[in-house]
């Protein structure tokens, strides 16, 4: 029993000493967006390195959830979509997917669609779309053709998805709307074109556009909506931790540093 106890207390002292004791990130390579990942050997600490590092590896930490707030029509969800996806797989975490009507949360918390913005502020938009291109190396399409769409449809579709097949597929067929619109150029608020994005993604289209149409998917979406004006919630995507509130996919480096403590 003693043995299991010191065997217990040397494995914690070296995860701590491997993940917390360290004031830099010396030990992490930054791969553009998808933030910091391991270095090949861990520091130094009083047990064995290797076992360090597969510990870390194997997901022994704790498991956090994220709360991912989205409208598939954001730009910048797009952007953050991918590497929101590679911090849940590394880390381990479980990802709530929680689409939200953009009209009614602006509505509810001061927002301004686009259009009605002042020309520098969507000026400055539009710059900082073209920044985030040439950083991650991403296709986006930074003056699509039919932006702003209604995005009611895609919304009601990936609250279906979430509703009927889980997180998981959730977060696949949303990547695949938000394709539709920032890399293919196609109109995301016409029936026909979402139809092609959901069988894109290998998802019955008929029998999930049936889902979308109930009225307890519009529930649910209503749902969703209040949930995040009432959690402080008032832009997409919005990532929560632990009741702490992450705006914007500029900051899934602080995402990341919250799933590693």
């Amino acid at each position: 029993m003693s043995s299991l106890v010191l065997t217990y207390f040397t494995l914690c002292n070296c995860l701590n000493n491997y993940i917390y004791n360290n004031n830099s990130h010396n030990n992490y390579i930054h791969d553009n967006y998808n933030g910091y990942f391991e270095a090949e050997e861990p520091p130094n600490t009083n047990c064995y390195g290797t076992m360090c590092l597969r510990i870390y590896n194997c997901g022994l930490l704790m498991s956090k959830t994220v709360d991912y707030f989205l409208s598939p029509m954001s730009p910048w969800a797009y952007l953050g979509h991918e590497p929101l996806q590679a911090l849940i797989d590394k880390f381990n975490a479980t990802v709530n997917v929680i689409p939200i009507d953009p009209v009614k949360l602006f509505a509810a918390t001061g927002g301004v669609p686009v259009a009605q913005r002042p020309i520098q502020r969507q000026k400055y938009r539009l710059a900082e779309l073209k920044r985030w291109k040439s950083f991650l190396g991403s296709p986006i399409i930074i003056e699509p053709a039919h932006f702003p769409y209604n995005p009611a449809l895609v919304s009601l579709v990936v609250v279906a998805t979430v509703n009927e097949y889980g997180a998981q597929k959730a977060m696949e067929l949303t990547l695949c709307l938000m394709k539709g619109c920032w890399v293919e150029d196609r109109n995301m608020g016409l029936t026909e074109e979402v139809k092609k994005s959901i069988e894109s993604c290998d998802l019955n289209s008929d029998d999930l556009l049936e889902l979308a149409s109930s009225d307890q998917t519009s529930k649910d979406l209503e749902k969703n909506t209040q949930h995040a004006i009432e959690a402080g919630v008032f832009g997409a995507p919005t990532y929560i931790i632990n009741g702490e509130l992450y705006w914007g996919q500029d900051r899934l480096d602080f995402v990341q540093r919250s799933l590693m403590s």
